[in-house]
């Protein structure tokens, strides 16, 4: 299996999926997905906030969400997060969408560091599409987290608990491969 065409392809002949439009099973894809890659290859972006009018609060770049953040760093040097917005020391805190500096004077500019997000499979573009997170070898990772999901929308307890009973075995022998052959030396995903 290549291409995101083929885990639907496959999917199709392991379930009877003919009330299941294919977006919806290209969004339960894109869902693990982005969860696979921001895992076990989590790219980062950057972006400039201006601080030098020292309030201590200040607006998350548009997209960005609190959790997303992975480091601050204020003219250029790192700065540490603090546990709360209400802890004491110096440092920088996020919550709903806003960055609080503390102390407010710390510096001009600061730069927030975060996670940036991966890019959905297109429905045009599932043809050709092989740009998934896991190798091709461990694809089937995706044919059972969209049947798990089709069983689950279909009240199937019995389905759902079988195809997630698959996923995770296939996704710890994934795990394992990936860490022996260090495909992905930063691996975070735990098992």
């Amino acid at each position: 299996m290549k291409t995101v065409s083929d885990i639907i392809e496959k999917v199709n002949l392991l379930r009877d999926n003919r009330n299941i439009p294919i977006g919806e099973m290209l969004q339960y894809i894109n869902d693990l997905d982005c969860q696979l890659m921001a895992a076990v290859n989590p790219t980062y972006a950057d972006s400039a906030v201006a601080v030098s009018d020292h309030n201590g609060s200040y607006d998350l770049p548009a997209g960005v969400e609190s959790d997303d953040i992975h480091a601050v760093y204020v003219d250029g040097k790192r700065v540490l997060r603090r546990k709360s917005l209400h802890d004491a020391l110096d440092g920088w805190y996020c919550q709903d969408g806003t960055l609080y500096l503390s102390p407010a004077d710390m510096g001009e500019t600061a730069v927030v560091q975060y996670l940036a997000k991966t890019v959905p499979h297109a429905l045009e573009e599932i043809d050709d599409d092989e740009d998934l997170a896991v190798p091709e070898a461990f694809r089937e990772l995706y044919v059972y987290h969209v049947l798990a999901q089709i069983a689950s929308k279909e009240n199937d307890a019995n389905g759902y608990g079988n195809y997630k009973n698959d996923f995770n075995s296939c996704l710890s022998q994934c795990l394992s491969v990936m860490r022996k052959n260090q495909l992905y030396p930063n691996l975070a995903m735990k098992e």
